[in-house]
């Protein structure tokens, strides 16, 4: 659901979902048989709007649970239990705020911007190791900072983008001495893009 005010100038979006995916296992006689795998349900909230001539903002929420069905290894069937899964954070925030820089549109063009900011909640990795069995990895939250300008000439659009820009690179708490980034390192991004 989305409900906007004077044209976009004030939008709130409202997304709730449920998701299953359905998995195959092999039944007595070796014949598939279909139950659900995985599931999940959560809530998306996003506010948007122009806060002045100059100024647009938006700000969106997430909260997500997530669980999986297990097949009970102590059983002679397919005994299904209820878990938790939590490979995907239950909470994210994202933010942006982009300005429109005051007399760049005297040229032809305007100029703008914008500083995104991204955080999520710690979350659950389980590697893959078909020698030894790995307990999961807890992943820890974080927050990510971007910030971008912005190019508009006519048809044509000149962007360039910080990712990353306070450089934190996040590590699993169990991780081997090498470290394992949840990050990427600080990096830029060049986009042209031409609009007919």
């Amino acid at each position: 659901m989305k409900f906007d005010l004077d044209e976009d100038r004030l939008a709130l979006t409202v997304e709730v979902f449920r998701l299953r995916q359905l998995n195959l296992y092999s039944g007595a006689g070796d014949q598939p048989t279909t139950i659900p795998g995985r599931s999940s349900k959560g809530l998306d909230v996003e506010l948007a709007g122009r806060f002045s001539r100059a100024l647009d903002g938006l700000v969106g929420l997430n909260f997500h649970r997530s669980s999986q069905v297990q097949i009970d290894p102590t059983g002679f069937s397919l005994d299904q239990l209820q878990a938790d899964d939590d490979s995907v954070p239950a909470r994210a925030l994202r933010a942006l705020i982009r300005a429109r820089l005051p007399g760049s549109a005297e040229a032809g063009g305007t100029t703008f911007l914008s500083l995104a900011a991204r955080a999520r909640s710690h979350s659950m990795a389980q590697v893959a190791d078909p020698f030894t069995y790995n307990m999961p990895l807890r992943l820890p939250g974080g927050a990510q900072f971007d910030f971008g300008v912005v190019r508009k000439q006519g048809p044509w659009e000149l962007s360039a983008t910080l990712f990353n820009a306070l450089n934190r690179r996040l590590y699993a708490t169990y991780a081997d001495p090498n470290l394992v980034p949840l990050l990427p390192a600080r990096h830029v991004r060049l986009a042209l893009v031409w609009r007919p």
